[in-house]
């Protein structure tokens, strides 16, 4: 079960780690080392403030990770927290080596190196000969592989220029293409890297490690995929000149092919992705339409001009219903269409209507449209920007009539 994020406060002590002065869980319940590897210091109180990833309702164990190891704003928030659910287990991820032994009176680094933590730990030097570096590599230099990234620097001391291959079971090469989300979702063009060389002549020796590198998952390549829908909805490309219309393929234009099928969405998919945006002034009725109305044998279709929006497909018992809804507009429009002519060829008929607006405005086409070969109806949104007056329940009746 994924969690919102929320932080709470950890006391670390040699008994166990402590929600509060009474609820604990010792340290044999967590993901650490058996504690004989290890003393937590008792010259002063140690907190951590820690970040709720998930937890698993079946083995109760909640899966954290460290954000500050030496937190002091320590008030009543420690002391009155308390676990909504039995916590029998801390699963700690992203745990940073060189800020953790801080805690530390003393440490098996053997213990600790063997233990995975899922990090840019700190690698220990195990002889006087092991070469340590650490830089700063331009994202445009790496290249993605299948289960890690590959990148070539020339360090002192070495004489050929180095490969260096930092592991990630998350990278696939697809990856390539999308590198500038990646400075964008990390706030820079370059990666930190850090590492060492026990042997130069042996690349076996070599270990790498790269914060950024390590954080690149299925959370932040959902965050790249909602940079994408931003782009495309705030300006929107056409991919034809004579369509209005598109499938989610079309919609991404080649994005989706260079990332790889597993990461294709299907139409609902993909609306559920872009209500997930801020700001969505008709989200309410684009949900009821989705959710309630929208045949499910039929896909929704996206329209990028003269708005971003979405024309759903519904079949009354008498008549056929398009619905067209632009993100974040103060009205519906349906076309209905009676069942004599096919959902077809009707559909060729809306892609025109459509089209005419694109190139003529709304207003011309609602001032001439005159109802000849298919019914047309305006729904205005009425209180949309309120924040005191629901308006969706009578937008909701007067749709649900026109849905014969």
């Amino acid at each position: 079960m994924q969690i919102d994020k929320k932080y709470i406060i950890l006391k670390i002590k040699n008994q166990g780690i402590f929600f509060n002065n009474n609820d604990s869980i010792d340290w044999k319940n967590t993901n650490f080392p058996p504690k004989e590897n290890f003393s937590i210091s008792n010259s002063r109180d140690i907190y951590w403030q820690v970040e709720m990833k998930s937890f698993e309702n079946i083995s109760e164990k909640l899966t954290i990770a460290i954000i500050d190891y030496d937190y002091r704003l320590i008030n009543n928030d420690f002391i009155n927290q308390s676990p909504k659910k039995t916590i029998k287990g801390l699963i700690f991820e992203e745990v940073s080596f060189s800020n953790l032994r801080k805690s530390f009176d003393y440490y098996k680094i053997d213990s600790f190196r063997r233990f995975e933590f899922n990090t840019d730990d700190e690698l220990e030097e195990e002889s006087e000969s092991t070469l340590r570096i650490e830089f700063t590599q331009p994202i445009s230099k790496v290249n993605f592989k299948t289960g890690y990234a590959e990148t070539v620097k020339k360090v002192k001391g070495v004489s050929n220029n180095l490969v260096i291959k930092i592991y990630n079971e998350n990278l696939i090469p697809e990856f390539d293409f999308i590198k500038p989300y990646f400075s964008k979702v990390f706030g820079k063009r370059t990666i930190s890297i850090r590492g060492v060389i026990g042997d130069k002549n042996k690349p076996d020796s070599y270990k790498f490690r790269s914060k950024e590198i390590s954080k690149i998952n299925d959370d932040l390549i959902n965050s790249i995929k909602r940079l994408e829908i931003k782009k495309k909805i705030a300006s929107p490309k056409v991919i034809e000149i004579d369509k209005s219309l598109f499938t989610p393929e079309e919609f991404f234009d080649g994005f989706e092919a260079e990332k790889g099928n597993n990461i294709r969405k299907s139409d609902q998919e993909l609306l559920a992705e872009i209500l997930e945006l801020k700001g969505i002034r008709n989200k309410k009725q684009l949900l009821y339409i989705s959710g309630k109305i929208q045949s499910e044998k039929e896909k929704i279709h996206f329209t990028l001009t003269p708005e971003f929006g979405f024309l759903f497909y519904t079949e009354g018992e008498q008549m056929h219903h398009f619905i067209w809804e632009l993100l974040n507009t103060n009205a519906t429009y349906i076309w209905s269409g009676f069942k004599d002519v096919s959902r077809d060829v009707l559909m060729k008929t809306i892609q025109r209507k459509v089209n005419f607006i694109r190139d003529n405005g709304r207003m011309k086409y609602i001032t001439d449209e005159k109802n000849e070969d298919i019914v047309f109806t305006k729904i205005n949104h009425e209180h949309a920007n309120s924040k005191l007056v629901d308006g969706f329940p009578r937008w909701r009746k007067k749709f649900d009539e026109k849905l014969v």
